[in-house]
Formats: C-alpha cells, structure tokens, sequence
C-alpha cells in the first residue's frame, strides 16, 4: 500500500510546532516500550521520533523526560511541550490533535495465582479491585468501561495491586509478562483487555498544515521501516508497528481461525447501480466466526484486502449458535437485540438452512427486514442473517 505523501515542511510550519525554535518532545519513561534509559540519557522509539521531525524541521531537540504518561500530557497540555508520545484516548483528545498510532500494545490483567479470575470478563465483578497506574491509557479506559469492579489508582498499577492486596493489576502487555515471571505468586491474564494505539500528539491550536504533516510524516516512516527498525534497536518488537492508517478495519473475532462456528454476515453493496437488484443488498460470503465457548467475540482490526467492503459493528451475538455446533444460551434482552433480515433454521437435509416458515409464531408478529427483535424471543433460532443499512 503506497505510503502518505509527506508533507514539505517551511518556516511557518517550523515557527507554528515550535514557537521557541526548539522542539520541545514530552518523553514518557514510564512505558518501556516506548522509551528506556534515564532522564539524562533517553532512547528508544520516541526518542528517535523526536529527533527524527527535528531534524526535518531544522530545529534543535530537547526531551522533555516524565516517569508517567499523565505528566507527559500535562506538559503538553500546559505548552510546555509541542510534541507529546501517547495513546489515543478520548478524553485525551479534547486537548491533544493525534496522528495515526505508529505503534499498538495491549493492556493486560495480572492476577493472584490461585484466583478464579480467568479472563478479562471475569474481572468486571462486584467486589473486584483492580491496580491501574493513575492518567495511564488503561486507567482511563478502565474507568469507562468496568462496570462492576472498582480501579484502584497509584504510582505503579502492579505495586498498588501487590501493597494492598488487591484482585488484579492492570498494565501493558510486556512488563506485566515479566512481573509476572518475577513473582510465582501471581499469574497473567494471557486474553488483552484493551489495544493502546500510541501516536504522535501536539496541542489543537496547532495549524492544520502541522498537524498534516506530522500525520504525514508517521506515515512514512511507518512505511519505509523507519520505525520498526527504532523498536528493533531498543530491544522491542518489530510487530508492534501499527499498519497504515489508510488500512480500514476487518472485524473478525479472536482465537483460533479454524474448527469455529461462523456466523453469516450480510451487508448493503455500495454501487449505485446494485441498489435495484435484491433491494439493495448482496449477500457476501464472508462470516464472523463465533468462539465455541464465550457468548460474546471479542473484535479486533486487521488490514483489509483490495476486494473487501467496509465491516459495519457487529452487536447482539450473545446466546447464538451457527449450524449445530452448540445448544443455544439464555441471553438478556437488555444487552442482546440486532437488526433482522432473514429468520432461517437447520435444513434437514445437506447441513444446511432455510427460511423460517411462520416468523410470527416466535415475535407474535411477521418481522420486518431490518426491526429490532430481542434474542430471548427466538429460542428456536440456529442462525441469524444480519443485515446493515
């Protein structure tokens, strides 16, 4: 895929990023995938990111050093710095205009060993307290989402989790890999609870040619390998580079991509000239593949092939089973209702299915392509057609 054509930089452009004449980069060191080494002698790939614009800028360089990820932003925040190194996060984003992430980590759960805490849905319990770093990304994407457990806020997510003896610790995937091999009294959570997109940031008052051409640049050194090779150089994974920001999202679920049941997808075609035929839509052989064992799939994004059409948000797969691969599961009707095109059930004969007959006998009324109808109210149902308009 052909890099982001770079954007030229230019006096102006120079003078807007750094008013001072010196670009001003907040360093976090409190991430070590990011960044290593000390204060006095900073590396890894933000360091590299930083020199990097100002050598193409013409300017000269100060690393602005902070040991958590809250202090980076609130010196770019504050205008003490013009560049910041941080994840992506909404509330992040009312001060910060972000590139695209050149980087993706995942942020995981630590646990007693003995724990009955298996998975990242096992953690959102009532009585669950969980030890984050305080304004990191998992911090506050943590206090969005769990709804039942309780984040307990420190210095250090894992030394907070150890001190007070809490249910789980919160942190990046590869610290938490070796605290955990540290410590045979705990144990990872393997299963990520969130993907932390980490990007080049400046303030929202910088012009949009700026931030243009920071957007920009990160594209191109993501393309030409530039970035790879500082993650290879500080002792860290190639494979984190995140793919081209032009890559739109596949959904597809997580596991093992074979020996699951798959759900049948369907989805409007985007040509105007199809929009005659079959009422708009085109029925596409792909599938979203359902784990054998959890109601709810988790998604994650992947690169999209030239062929493929855009994947709109799946929802509502609780309790479903494909073909005749397991029994179907009692399901809330609060979290659990999906746009319905076609009601179908096993066929007798070649494995496979065929229209519902008498839909109103499971709704008390025929449903319409494209209502909502809760799961609970169609027990008997094998499979699901969804379709998106």
């Amino acid at each position: 895929m052909t890099a982001a054509k770079p954007h030229a930089p230019t006096a102006d452009l120079a003078a807007d990023l750094a008013p001072t004449g010196t670009l001003r980069a907040s360093i976090n060191l409190g991430n070590p995938v990011l960044a290593q080494g000390t204060p006095d002698a900073p590396a890894g790939i933000t360091v590299d990111l930083a020199r990097e614009f100002g050598a193409r800028l013409g300017l000269p360089v100060e690393l602005l050093c902070f040991d958590a990820a809250r202090k980076s932003y609130e010196a770019m925040a504050t205008g003490r710095a013009d560049l910041c190194f941080l994840a992506v996060d909404p509330a992040r984003e009312a001060e910060v205009a972000f590139t695209a992430p050149y980087v993706l980590i995942e942020g995981v759960y630590v646990v007693p060993r003995d724990s009955a805490l298996r998975t990242p849905a096992d953690v959102d319990a009532p009585g669950v307290r969980v030890g984050v770093k305080a304004g990191s990304a998992y911090d506050l994407h943590l206090g969005r989402t769990l709804a039942h457990a309780t984040v307990v806020r420190g210095d250090e997510g894992v030394d907070t989790f150890a001190e007070q003896h809490l249910e789980a610790g919160a942190g990046i995937r590869q610290p938490m890999t070796a605290y955990a091999a540290a410590h045979p009294e705990v144990r990872l959570i393997d299963e990520r609870f969130m993907e932390i997109r980490q990007a080049v940031g400046t303030t929202l008052d910088r012009s949009p040619e700026t931030v243009a051409f920071l957007r920009s640049t990160v594209e191109e050194l993501k393309a030409n390998g530039f970035v790879s090779d500082a993650l290879a150089r500080a002792g860290q994974d190639p494979e984190l580079l995140a793919p081209p920001a032009s890559s739109r999202p596949r959904l597809r679920a997580a596991g093992p991509a074979s020996g699951q049941p798959r759900l049948p997808v369907e989805r409007p075609h985007p040509g105007p000239q199809h929009l005659a035929r079959r009422r708009g839509r085109q029925r596409l052989g792909r599938t979203v593949p359902l784990p054998p064992t959890a109601g709810r799939p988790q998604l994650q994004a992947g690169p999209f092939a030239p062929h493929d059409l855009p994947d709109p948000p799946v929802t509502g797969v609780d309790g479903v089973r494909a073909g005749r691969h397991r029994p179907p599961s009692p399901v809330s009707a609060t979290t659990s209702r999906c746009a319905v095109s076609r009601l179908q059930r096993p066929s007798s004969t070649r494995g496979g299915v065929e229209p519902l007959p008498d839909a109103a006998s499971v709704t008390g009324s025929t449903p319409r392509e494209g209502s909502v109808m809760p799961w609970e109210a169609s027990p008997a149902l094998s499979r699901l057609t969804t379709s998106w308009t």
